[in-house]
């Protein structure tokens, strides 16, 4: 049930969600290297949360995807967020800054940081349970001037829980058919003040609303009214012509170790 029907400014959103056919190409808009080395995948169909203190953290990634003149342009590789035993809520080795000159990006900004800077990826701190609540503030930016998407057709997913365990130093992840995280979590577009659960993300009516940068926030948990805010002071907002600097071989899953 969308809750924007009794808590929300009413807003107007233009329909241009993708639903008008194929596209001709698709372009991963990505220039960082997502490697899988000292990473284990396996299946877990675990239906409760009760089992989780057994692994040291849990992660999911945002992927964001947007059409226009019949290409698709996807970043599919950052956009990590999650928590972790031995990470913090405020700043730590786990939050990746992010670099890049991807056409399409899933950033991060944190209050807590006490900076402007955006991330690939936000860990927060494990207490061996999941959280009755908590926040991610994401902001999905298109900078690269080789292409202008404040026009195109935008939509977002967010993959399975990947439950995570350090093992001789090293994380290994266990991919995790676990609903409970993911039945809890909505996301709140935070520029038109609409809530999406996360089983109508994938129906949910996007655009990049004639903006170079859009802002959301990831609640898990119960959404109230301040989580409708958007905090404009915490967004370092780059001019959409400006150069960006190509980024490392870093790996935003599975965390680095310290």
């Amino acid at each position: 049930m969308k809750l924007y029907n009794k808590i929300l400014i009413p807003t107007v959103m233009t329909v241009l969600f993708s639903g008008c056919g194929g596209t001709s190409s698709i372009t991963n808009t990505d220039t960082t290297n997502d490697s899988s080395t000292n990473t284990s995948t396996s299946s877990d169909t675990t239906s409760t949360a009760k089992n989780i203190d057994k692994y040291d953290g849990w992660y999911m990634r945002v992927t964001a995807k947007a059409t226009q003149d019949n290409t698709t342009y996807m970043h599919n590789t950052a956009g990590v967020f999650g928590e972790l035993k031995e990470a913090s809520d405020t700043l730590d080795s786990h939050d990746v800054p992010s670099k890049g000159n991807a056409i399409l990006q899933v950033r991060f900004v944190n209050s807590s940081f006490n900076n402007t800077t955006e991330y690939y990826s936000d860990y927060r701190h494990y207490k061996g349970y999941i959280s009755d609540k908590a926040t991610w503030d994401i902001l999905v930016v298109n900078n690269n001037n080789s292409v202008d998407l404040s026009n195109a057709d935008l939509s977002l997913d967010i993959k399975n829980i990947k439950r995570l365990s350090k093992v001789g130093g090293k994380y290994q992840e266990q991919e995790s058919l676990d609903t409970t995280i993911r039945d809890s979590l909505h996301l709140i577009d935070l520029d038109n003040q609409i809530i999406y659960s996360y089983s109508e993300l994938k129906n949910a009516d996007l655009s990049m609303d004639g903006k170079h940068y859009r802002h959301f926030r990831i609640v898990l948990g119960h959404v109230n009214s301040n989580d409708l805010t958007l905090n404009t002071k915490i967004y370092k907002l780059v001019p959409y012509n400006a150069k960006v600097v190509s980024s490392s071989n870093s790996k935003f899953g599975t965390p680095p170790s310290i």
